[in-house]
């Protein structure tokens, strides 16, 4: 029986091989800004060889992130393949082809990926199995329609209670805009009222240091649900949530 050895080569990225930028980029469907030229650089002591590939891209009301299916057709690469050198700097063409013109921001995922080489293989006794984590870079792309504008608002008041029995405050918001923003100029200004319904009796401000994923963008007619244990400032009671600029 041949022996089967397992050689597991884990590349710890402290110094990356290779640099990508920018990290996000937003076109217009038409015109000269329909396209845009990417910067890659091998900072490695060897050559890289490198594939890009651009997704669909969307996220479910808590976040997360959902890649999609490859797009072949929206968009041309130039180049998609090729292989840098020690220290090479190579620009990379996106082009957008797809309709020339949107009325609502179209999401994509570029991703940047360090590939193998085949090797050529070699007379043994032996079965070698090799697995490599190598470098990849996810960049996210927009297609923009004219006049775009991002509108969040307060969808939704919520006090569910999660699978240990705690109590949580639930605030959901959508973007009626027609293209992506976030809440990293908002406050949630959270209300408690006794007695009187008009009357405040408590407010609580809850920025995106109580809820870090404020900063994380909402995409165009989508919701997003902000879940967190209820306050202990705040007594469980009758509320209201305000969106409020900073």
């Amino acid at each position: 029986m041949k022996k089967i050895i397992f050689i597991l080569i884990i590349r710890f990225c402290l110094l990356n091989a290779y640099t990508f930028s920018p990290p996000t980029v937003s076109l217009s469907a038409s015109g000269i800004n329909s396209s845009f030229i990417y910067t890659i650089k091998n900072e490695d002591d060897r050559i890289v060889p490198i594939d890009l590939s651009i997704n669909k891209f969307s996220k479910d009301i808590d976040g997360n992130h959902i890649q999609g299916e490859i797009v072949y057709d929206d968009f041309i690469i130039y180049p998609a393949q090729f292989i840098l050198d020690v220290g090479e700097k190579r620009s990379v063409q996106v082009r957008w082809t797809g309709e020339p013109k949107v009325d609502i921001e179209q999401n994509f995922t570029i991703l940047c990926k360090e590939v193998f080489l085949p090797k050529k293989e070699t007379k043994s006794s032996k079965v070698s199995a090799i697995v490599k984590v190598k470098m990849n870079y996810e960049g996210r792309l927009y297609i923009e329609p004219e006049n775009g504008y991002s509108g969040i608002v307060l969808d939704a008041i919520n006090s569910p209670v999660n699978e240990n029995g705690e109590q949580m405050l639930e605030i959901v918001v959508r973007n009626i805009g027609n293209i992506h923003g976030n809440l990293s100029s908002f406050n949630f200004i959270v209300n408690l009222f006794e007695g009187n319904a008009d009357e405040i009796a408590q407010s609580l401000t809850l920025t995106s240091k109580e809820i870090p994923k404020m900063l994380s963008s909402i995409h165009a007619g989508s919701k997003r649900r902000y879940r967190i244990p209820w306050p202990e400032e705040i007594p469980f009671g009758n509320i209201n949530v305000e969106l409020r600029k900073k």
